[in-house]
């Protein structure tokens, strides 16, 4: 399943496609047991003083085959268009300190059916109504095209080029796209009920359907000052060796300040946190506009450069999103020195690495384009291995912590052993 394609692995235990997906759809239903047995009841059962969230969305391609028995010629054959809903999106969502992954969603819904969207269509008129009165908004593909009549708005051209691609989209796979805002909400109120915390802090980039989602699902924390969100960016044009150089670079610049300025430490962090209240206490985040005669702070996009960047970052850009005027500057750079991308960027590199259908696309032969050829078509499978992934990922494969090497379980304290693959492979 890790790194053999579909086909391959048939012929190597001589099984048909169908075994294969029903044993995937088995072991998917074991992982589901396991998870149910112990995280659920143990994440219930913890109270986070300080919960860090670092979620983000991961993008991949889907290889495109039309379902069977439908011919490879398009039914419009003098349209040329590229495959539609290639894009898909998975949103994790990892725990900054154990790494830990408390969830992975896949932003695509296998039961939705484009006959019922029609059928929906006609019912409700959904093509001419606002977006938010739509029944099925949720999905990138809201809505059918019905042809235009006197009372129309649309144009005849308008409809035979949507017709024609809401057509050719049920020749492929069954289902449909979500769209991220949806995926993201449900996402976010998924965790929001599963776990409990006094004081929330979330870490990602700058991505508007993210922070829409948790300020929508968090919005009593933001209110209460018991959550904070802080960006963390980096550039990424930087290669692997440029960006070595430059976060040994920060480094040694940091260690020169420290000694300049006389700084006993015992740790870098302990450096780097000072280093961070010395920089914010001529630094101001926000922007200001004026209102009549007052000004009034809008939130700005003021970063600063975080002392420690990973090796494979160079530079890291950090500042809150959110208010932070009730913390002080000593609080804040407690903060801010805490905030980086690690955790979920770990979890999708190893989920790229390790699952062939996510692998990044390959150049072509042709060298003219990438091909997506290990890439499945079904995004419902995508979701069954990415569960898989994330329960062998939690509590079989041990990490680094210090001089430890633990399951991201075994840090956060939801169990107190390792797990081997017999265990979840033949969990009762």
């Amino acid at each position: 399943m890790s790194r053999v394609p579909v086909k391959k692995t048939c012929e190597i235990l001589h099984m048909s496609p169908s075994t294969y997906y029903s044993k995937l759809n088995w072991l998917y239903r074991k992982c589901l047991e396991f998870n149910h047995r112990y995280e659920t009841p143990n994440l219930k059962n913890i109270q986070f003083n300080q919960l860090w969230l670092n979620p983000d969305f991961l993008q991949y391609n889907l290889n495109n085959i039309k379902q069977r028995g439908v011919s490879k010629i398009s039914i419009h054959t003098r349209e040329k268009h590229k495959p539609i809903d290639r894009m898909t999106f998975i949103l994790a969502t990892t725990d900054l300190k154990s790494k830990y992954a408390f969830r992975a969603d896949v932003a695509y819904d296998p039961n939705a059916s484009l006959d019922e969207i029609e059928a929906d269509t006609l019912l409700y008129h959904c093509d001419h109504t606002y977006s938010y009165l739509r029944k099925n908004e949720r999905y990138k593909q809201s809505y059918a095209p019905i042809a235009p009549n006197k009372n129309s708005a649309n144009e005849p051209d308008d409809y035979f080029s949507e017709n024609i691609k809401f057509d050719e989209r049920k020749l492929y796979v069954p289902g449909n796209h979500v769209k991220r805002q949806y995926t993201a909400v449900a996402h976010f109120h998924l965790i929001k009920e599963l776990l409990s915390y006094q004081n929330i802090n979330i870490v990602a980039d700058d991505d508007s359907v993210l922070q829409n989602s948790i300020y929508r699902v968090f919005m009593d924390e933001f209110r209460n000052r018991d959550a904070a969100y802080f960006i963390c960016q980096y550039e990424k044009g930087l290669t692997l060796a440029d960006a070595g150089k430059k976060s040994m670079k920060a480094r040694k610049n940091l260690m020169e300040w420290g000694k300049k300025n006389k700084i006993e430490y015992e740790y870098i962090n302990q450096l780097a946190a000072k280093k961070i209240l010395s920089d914010i206490q001529n630094h101001d985040f926000c922007n200001y506009k004026t209102v009549g005669d007052s000004e009034i702070a809008t939130r700005g996009s003021n970063p600063i450069n975080h002392p420690l960047p990973d090796k494979s970052e160079g530079i890291r850009y950090v500042y809150p999103a959110s208010p932070v005027e009730h913390l002080s500057d000593d609080d804040l750079a407690k903060l801010l020195v805490q905030v980086n991308s690690r955790a979920v960027n770990n979890f999708f590199q190893e989920l790229r690495r390790r699952v062939l259908i996510l692998e990044r696309p390959l150049l072509s032969s042709r060298g003219n384009g990438m091909s997506y050829i290990y890439s499945n078509y079904n995004p419902k499978y995508a979701q069954q291995i990415v569960t898989i992934f994330r329960t062998f990922y939690n509590f079989v494969w041990t990490k680094k912590y210090g001089s430890e090497k633990l399951t991201p379980a075994q840090k956060m304290g939801l169990v107190d052993k390792k797990f081997e693959f017999r265990d979840i492979v033949y969990f009762r």
